[in-house]
């Protein structure tokens, strides 16, 4: 009896956890925060951001049911999170091209087809893919940070420069002040 190769049923060779589809899970809320952040306080996106991750790790064990390397793992999550970020955009795109007589679970289900296969193409791929994974995943992980990298610093300019204005508008209504009191 031969065997299996290291990652396919054993232990997981290439190490721990990847961290990008859990930082991908982020990237809408701080995309939707940035763009929103004088309508939106940071307490309701701090939340939305909280169940956008929480949603990413409730699915990861749900991963090992169909890898148990790691790199697989990531990749299937990060699929699954990119439909479910996306498929709201997708859909009010396609909609008008749907039929309206149909009932609207009957339109989800026939606009989820494309996506749904997509999402099952990719993902059989991922399970059957030998090797190259790592170099996708170096890719993503890039990408990703750049992502909330620029995102984050949107915010912090935000308010860095309120805090900056307010400071400022702090320290003018107290010298008003001294300069009432002198005159």
């Amino acid at each position: 009896m031969s065997a299996a190769p290291a990652g396919e049923n054993g232990p997981d060779p290439t190490g721990g956890t990847p961290l990008y589809p859990f930082l991908f899970s982020l990237y809408p809320v701080l995309f939707l925060y940035q763009h929103n952040i004088r309508e939106v306080p940071w307490t309701e996106a701090l939340l939305a951001a909280v169940v956008c991750l929480s949603i990413a790790i409730v699915f990861w064990p749900f991963t090992h049911l169909m890898s148990s390397q790691a790199q697989k793992r990531g990749l299937l999550l990060f699929l699954f999170l990119l439909l479910f970020h996306t498929y709201g955009l997708y859909y009010d795109l396609v909609v008008d091209w749907l039929p309206r007589a149909l009932p609207l679970p009957a339109v989800h289900a026939l606009a989820f087809v494309l996506p749904g296969g997509a999402f099952i193409l990719l993902s059989l791929s991922v399970l059957r893919a030998r090797a190259g994974l790592a170099a996708v995943q170096r890719t993503l992980t890039a990408i990703i940070l750049c992502l909330i990298a620029w995102n984050l610093a949107g915010i912090l300019i935000h308010h860095g420069r309120s805090l900056y204005w307010q400071a400022n508008r702090h320290g003018s209504l107290i010298s008003a002040g001294i300069d009432r009191q002198i005159s």
